[in-house]
This record gives C-alpha cells, sequence and structure tokens, in this order.
C-alpha cells in the first residue's frame, strides 16, 4: 500500500517490535525476526523518542541496529504534548534532507495536534500516514488506554482530508482474539461485546472463514481479515 498521496509503498502488514527487550525476551524476539524474514517480512516497526535530540539520536541508533544508511519510513511514536510540533517536525524533516530517512508518519496523535504538525512542516516534507490503535471492538467510553489513542471519526476524517494513510496497530489485542490464554481487556469487556463479536462471527462465516469454537476471545487465527462490519458503542 502507499503512504499518502505520494509517499513510499510498504507491505499491508508491520511486524510490530513494541515490547521486545522488555516484555518480549530477547531470545524471543529474536526467533520472531527470524521467523518473520524467512517468510520475507521487509516492514519493522521501531523507534523511540518525539525531541528534536531525541529524533536525531534514535535515528543515528536505527542506523546502526539495522546496518544500513537510510530508513524507508520512520515513525514518531506516542506525540509528547511537552514538544512543540515545529521542533519534531523539523527533526524529521532534517532526516529526510540528509538522505537518511525517506519517509515520516506520525502516531498515537490528536487531530488537533496533527493539525498542528502539518502546519509546522510548512512546504518541507510533511506526513504521509498516520498510525494509531485500532481494532473490530469498540472499548468503553472513556476508558484510559494511555500512551496509545484509539483512532476515531475526527482524526480519520482529518487525516484522509489532508491525503494521510491510515494505519492500525494492536489490531488483535496482543493475541485475545486468537489465543484463549490471553483474555479480552478489561477495557473491551462491556455490554456491547457480545453483540460486537456475534456480529463479526456472522461476518466471518460469510466470508466462509473458520474462526469461532463457541466461547469470547476463544477465536483463531484470520479473525481480523473478515470484512468491515459497522460496530455499536456500550451501553
Amino acid at each position: 500500500m502507499r503512504l499518502g498521496d505520494d509517499g513510499p509503498i510498504v507491505p499491508p502488514l508491520a511486524i510490530g517490535t513494541m515490547y521486545f527487550g522488555t516484555r518480549v525476551a530477547l531470545g524471543t524476539a529474536v526467533d520472531i525476526l527470524d521467523a518473520a524474514l524467512d517468510v520475507g517480512a521487509t516492514f519493522l516497526d521501531a523507534t523511540l523518542g518525539l525531541s528534536a535530540p531525541d529524533v536525531r539520536a534514535q535515528t543515528g541508533e536505527s542506523l546502526r541496529r539495522l546496518r544500513t544508511d537510510h530508513i524507508d519510513v520512520l515513525y514518531a511514536h506516542i506525540d509528547d504534548t511537552r514538544v512543540p510540533p515545529e521542533d519534531t517536525v523539523g527533526a524529521l524533516q532534517d532526516g529526510i534532507r540528509r538522505g537518511t530517512v525517506r519517509a515520516i508518519v506520525c502516531s498515537n496523535i490528536t487531530a488537533s495536534r496533527l493539525r498542528e504538525a502539518l502546519r509546522a512542516a510548512g512546504s518541507g516534507p510533511r506526513y504521509v500516514a498516520v498510525q494509531q490503535r485500532f481494532t473490530y471492538l469498540n472499548p468503553t467510553p472513556g476508558a484510559d488506554l494511555s500512551p496509545h489513542v484509539l483512532l476515531d471519526e475526527v482524526l480519520a476524517r482529518e487525516a484522509t482530508e489532508s491525503g494521510l494513510r491510515l494505519v492500525g496497530y494492536s489490531p488483535l489485542l496482543n493475541g485475545s482474539y486468537t489465543r484463549a490464554d490471553r483474555p479480552l481487556p478489561d477495557a473491551y469487556r462491556h455490554s456491547a461485546t457480545a453483540r460486537q463479536l456475534a456480529a463479526l462471527t456472522r461476518t466471518a462465516r460469510a466470508t466462509g472463514l473458520d474462526v469461532i469454537d463457541g466461547k469470547i476471545g476463544d477465536y483463531k487465527e484470520r479473525l481480523a481479515s473478515a470484512g468491515p462490519v459497522r460496530t455499536e458503542q456500550p451501553d
């Protein structure tokens, strides 16, 4: 898929490395990366820090670790509202001008901060996509998912009207749909959960997927590949 109107073309799925080295042990992380490379994966998601010095330092560290002279897509993860958008965007633009970064993407950002960042870019390079938390189920209204920011209609409209590609992360809720040993997070267990999952089951069956064996949470792989379904908010 292409990021933005004139951004790079990337695979539709990325290998997220958010917990590598913390919740995911080093050995397991290496095994995951080896398996991903074996099947031809070329899109890894990993970055840290949004102040100008952090952006420059982490870009350099990513280049060193990846043993490359450029990064195709550099993500600005978890918008830091303490940092003016001009600082973050300016540092990211510097990477593009130096040739060490090809394209930039923002993540976990509000619509108002996105507007500020796009203004800050001026006539220079700007974000080509926005990445937000997204999954089929709706969480309880007002649930604290920080530092994650959900994709909502306001942000989606702002992004698409600005020519940015929408990218989702954690679509399987860290395995809650596919692994019986990982129950749904509390924020996703509410009065509408059963109805939402029932609607998803109907859609999955209509698309020919074998996805359910009778209990909420015991969904098998490929659940998330079911076609889009309009979901409902909890009561």
